[in-house]
């Protein structure tokens, strides 16, 4: 069972993770098509694991997807050592699992 501070953080973490995406969509609308794209597939397939194939079959978010990544971190001056398919597979994953009703990214 959950703690209340786990509950609380979780929501905080799920509502920033919202925010971040409308912000960066918000400067890069080019690329919100292909991120639903890439997030319907990866509900279709109930998979994350083909999420590179996925990016690199984009036009405009393959070119900008470490920017993305970064902004979503909220790191200015990222690690060298990032896996970025890695971390964006992990931002599908929070994604598709936020089931609230503000979650305007995934399909119900």
């Amino acid at each position: 069972m959950r703690t209340l501070e786990d509950f609380i953080y979780e929501s905080i973490e799920a509502d920033n993770l919202l925010w971040m995406l409308d912000r960066w969509f918000d400067m890069h609308e080019n690329e919100k098509q292909e991120f639903m794209e890439i997030i319907f597939l990866c509900q279709k397939d109930n998979n994350v694991n083909k999420v590179e194939e996925y990016v690199n079959q984009t036009k405009n978010l393959k070119i900008n997807y470490k920017e993305f990544i970064s902004f979503m971190m909220d790191e200015v001056n990222p690690p060298k050592e990032i896996d970025y398919i890695y971390q964006f597979k992990e931002i599908l994953k929070l994604l598709i699992g936020n089931k609230s009703n503000k979650n305007k990214y995934i399909k119900k």
